[in-house]
C-alpha cells in the first residue's frame, strides 16, 4: 500500500502545515523536499504526532502527521529518516508493509 493511504495516518498523509504562515511561498503539490523527522507527542494530547521539516524554495517549513499509536510511529518515523532528500510527493507514493 502507498504510504500516503496507510490506516495508521490519523488525517491522512501531510494534511497540516505547521509553520507557514511565516514563509513568503507556500510549498505546491506536496512538492517540498524532506529534510528531517521527529516523533513527539501532540500538544495537550497524547496522540503521537510525526513532524516533518521540509523546505521549498529556499524557504523552511513544518508538516505534522498524527498517528494512530507509538508503535506506528516510531515506524513511520524509522522509514522517513531514510527518505530524506525526496519530496513529500515521492515518499507519499512510496509502497510500504509495516503495520500500524
Amino acid at each position: 500500500m502507498k504510504l500516503r493511504e496507510h490506516s495508521g495516518l490519523v488525517g491522512g498523509w501531510t494534511e497540516g502545515l505547521g509553520g507557514v504562515g511565516r514563509a513568503p511561498v507556500v510549498p505546491i503539490d506536496n512538492r517540498d523536499v524532506l529534510v528531517s523527522v521527529s516523533l513527539s507527542l501532540a500538544v495537550g494530547s497524547d496522540t503521537p504526532l510525526v513532524t516533518l521539516t521540509t523546505t521549498y524554495q529556499g524557504n523552511e517549513h513544518v508538516r505534522d502527521i498524527f498517528v494512530r499509536d507509538d508503535r506506528f510511529g516510531q515506524a513511520l518515523t524509522n522509514f522517513l529518516q531514510t527518505q530524506v532528500g525526496k519530496t513529500v510527493w515521492e515518499v507519499g507514493e512510496v509502497d510500504v508493509n509495516f503495520q500500524r
